[in-house]
């Protein structure tokens, strides 16, 4: 039946693991200020809104750096190509089984002459798995490749979408949690009084010490990994 259940919401695991994570993480920090400030609802705004805070600076810090180096890789692209070309075909020379992968691939006997290597990139195997890759063909029409481009681009804008909307409402749902925590807490416990209190008793404890342990963890790896590209970048 567990099995069952995961198999259903196999396409809300993202957003599952999202809001448990982000409710992880303000849950800690909501317990954390309780020395400092005694009203809960207060201490769940404050870190909400410095949840918020990091993760926005976060976001306007790394979005610029991003696009850098998209941009960079993009105009460097042919170079890359050029590069991975000559590699291929060196490697082809000390093994020939290479020339089964890329049967268009014709390497004579080179010279450490440097024209005669560019003579033998004219055919590049790259570019052609990357064709083969993006299922786009020379013998295709330009207005085809680019009208399946554009579905492609299509889809990855889709997806991008689906995901934005998936970490919006998982910090939506979390703040949520954490603002109910309390009387979600209660209805919880509430099972041991009622037919499924073996299920409670069994599971409760082992649930709870795991949540908490697997929490604690993924707040201390977001913390390095922000740190980290603070730091790195």
């Amino acid at each position: 039946m567990l099995f069952g259940l995961v198999f259903l919401l196999r396409s809300f695991f993202l957003l599952l693991f999202l809001t448990f994570v982000f409710s992880a993480i303000q849950a800690n920090g909501v317990n954390r200020l309780g020395k400092y400030i005694r009203n809960r609802l207060v201490r769940v705004f404050v870190v909400a809104a410095i949840f918020l805070t990091v993760l926005s600076m976060t976001f306007v810090f790394l979005v610029p750096k991003v696009k850098v180096q998209t941009e960079l890789f993009i105009n460097q692209f042919s170079s890359y190509l050029v590069r991975v070309d000559q590699e291929i075909l060196e490697l082809s020379i000390k093994y020939p089984v290479i020339n089964e992968i890329f049967p268009k691939l014709v390497v004579e006997e080179m010279e450490n002459n440097q024209q005669e290597k560019k003579k033998n990139l004219g055919y590049s195997p790259t570019r052609s798995m990357l064709q083969q890759l993006l299922k786009i063909g020379e013998e295709s029409g330009g207005i085809e490749n680019i009208n399946y481009l554009l579905g492609r681009l299509g889809n990855i804008g889709g997806k991008i979408a689906t995901v934005t909307s998936t970490f919006l409402l998982s910090i939506l749902f979390s703040f949520l949690i954490v603002l109910d925590m309390p009387r979600l807490a209660a209805s919880v416990r509430e099972l041991e009084y009622t037919k499924l209190r073996f299920v409670y008793l069994s599971v409760a404890d082992e649930i709870r010490d795991f949540s908490r342990v697997l929490g604690r963890a993924l707040e201390a790896q977001l913390l390095v990994a922000i740190v980290n590209s603070i730091l790195t970048a």
